[in-house]
């Protein structure tokens, strides 16, 4: 499929379906996280669903706008992992839909698996937190990179502004971030939840090591200097001189 269509059907993608969720933000107050106080009381807070969606239309509008590649990898492995990468955060919520329309009978069973109905006031602070700062940062991130987005392993340019001036993977630091508050939001006891993540985070670093052999191949020194001096699950290294 050429890179232009396989572009314009990303794009329309993540935009429609960001759009075909806009109606329900007539009734704004009651979108996002249920916060529940030990008093009875409870509020919703927009602002989870607000970022989620935005997330969507920001990936969009990037399909649209980057340029083409300069550099691929080749290994079909890597390039799989990587496209499941891509979704893999929606798969559950994917699976309980696709449960709800052809098999209803099963969810009494896998629902609790997943998916805590009144979680811990605490809690959900904690989750709106992680989510609003790992969604926030992963949008700053697709701003900052419109032109150089891939998500399988691809260079297209070296991106060093941003977040990108700290972090070599902002993107994925603020993906973990944000499915970590998810999980702290849907955990229950039976760990469903805490295997998905731990698998999450384990497909994000494969992710991260095969987009780096690409970029190191194509940006050379430039891109080792960068990575020497960014963030990733490790400090920098210093060079000698610095």
């Amino acid at each position: 499929m050429p890179l232009p269509l396989i572009n314009a059907v990303a794009a329309a993608a993540l935009i429609g379906y960001a759009l075909v969720r806009a109606h329900q933000y007539r009734a704004f107050s009651t979108l996002g996280f249920s916060l529940a106080f030990p008093d009875g009381s409870a509020i919703r807070v927009p602002l989870t669903r607000v970022l989620v969606d935005l997330t969507f239309i920001v990936m969009g509008v990037t399909f649209l706008t980057r340029r083409p590649p300069i550099a691929r990898n080749g290994d079909a492995r890597q390039i799989a992992v990587a496209a499941l990468g891509g979704a893999f955060s929606m798969l559950p919520f994917l699976l309980d839909g696709a449960i709800m329309v052809f098999a209803p009978r099963w969810r009494a069973a896998w629902k609790p698996l997943f998916m805590e109905e009144s979680p811990a006031w605490w809690r959900t602070m904690l989750a709106i937190a992680c989510m609003a700062a790992g969604n926030g940062l992963a949008i700053w991130s697709y701003v900052v990179m419109r032109r150089a987005f891939s998500v399988v392993p691809e260079a297209r340019e070296l991106v060093t502004r941003g977040p990108f001036r700290w972090l070599r993977h902002p993107v994925y630091t603020g993906q973990i971030l944000a499915q970590s508050g998810v999980w702290i939001f849907l955990a229950t006891a039976h760990g469903g939840w805490l295997g998905f993540f731990a698998l999450f985070v384990a497909v994000q670093l494969y992710r991260a090591r095969a987009e780096e052999g690409v970029l190191s191949a194509a940006f050379g020194e430039a891109y080792d200097a960068h990575a020497a001096r960014t963030w990733w699950l490790q400090a920098p290294r210093l060079r000698s001189g610095m």
